[in-house]
């Protein structure tokens, strides 16, 4: 088959199938397509397992960063005088400071 296409003039078609291991009459290799589902899902399956932990490490970095970052604002507060607490509620203040920590300040 390859010399009929080299005869033919179709060089390059000839190049790829000469590349190729066929062997004609044989029909489709599904033990080798099997191989190669097998191992896609493979890694598919690790990568949802890597996709997995890496979601669950984020979740506990935040969590544990937006905590420290609570508890300091709570202990500054503790840290003001009592005269600032009665002219300002000390949820309203929590309140404020959690919320407009994301946010530049307004001029």
């Amino acid at each position: 088959m390859i010399a009929g296409l080299r005869e033919q003039g179709q060089d390059q078609l000839a190049d790829m199938l000469s590349g190729m291991q066929l062997t004609p009459g044989t029909g489709v290799d599904f033990g080798a397509i099997g191989t190669t589902l097998g191992l896609l899902a493979g890694i598919y399956l690790l990568s949802s397992l890597f996709g997995w932990a890496q979601q669950y490490l984020t979740a506990g970095v935040v969590q544990r960063t937006i905590f420290r970052l609570r508890e300091a604002v709570d202990l500054k507060l503790a840290r003001l005088p009592l005269s600032y607490f009665d002219r300002h509620a000390r949820g309203d203040l929590l309140s404020r400071l959690t919320t407009t920590s994301t946010t530049s300040p307004t001029p």
